[in-house]
């Protein structure tokens, strides 16, 4: 074998280990590149994923709220007296009188307030009457309150007269 034999061998040994190590360079940078995006990618979806989430929790929440804005909206001045009527019952209490008075407005709810005159036998009922009145369903809040005795000096049975200030919500639209 002579020497031009050989080099061309190496020639093209050398030729070949250059194209394998040029296509090895580019194939590491076309998998570096799309490593990248697919870290990208997963990170997009992972944000994503969070977002829906929220999203998701944001809607239970919206349906919590709607929920109880017609639960509390499920009122009117009629249904409002007789629950008070049927809370007065409940705690032998009886209704004077009852007299609205104007609505506050506020930024998203409208305050009604129910002036309220009642006689009870003594001073439990009454305070059971306020309980009912607080731990009521419908959502009532005592604004004011003041007693009296009505019964005369020679009668021995107590009679006691309150005023009372009673207030609810509605939700505005």
């Amino acid at each position: 074998m002579d020497y031009a034999d050989i080099i061309n061998k190496l020639k093209n040994r050398v030729l070949n280990i250059v194209v394998i190590v040029v296509f090895l360079v580019i194939a590491q940078k076309i998998y570096l590149a799309n490593t990248k995006k697919l870290n990208e990618l997963k990170e997009t979806q992972a944000n994503e994923l969070k977002k829906n989430q929220v999203m998701q929790d944001i809607s239970v929440k919206e349906k919590q709220f709607n929920a109880y804005k017609n639960f509390i909206n499920s009122k009117d001045s009629s249904s409002i007296i007789n629950t008070i009527g049927s809370l007065a019952k409940d705690a032998s209490v009886k209704i004077n009188s009852i007299r609205p008075q104007d609505v506050t407005s506020y930024t998203i709810y409208n305050k009604y307030r129910y002036d309220l005159v009642i006689t009870a036998p003594g001073y439990h009922e009454i305070a059971v009457f306020i309980g009912n009145l607080e731990e009521a369903k419908a959502l009532f809040t005592v604004d004011s309150f003041s007693v009296r005795n009505i019964a005369g000096p020679e009668d021995e049975s107590t009679q006691l007269q309150a005023n009372l200030t009673v207030s609810t919500i509605l939700l505005k639209e």
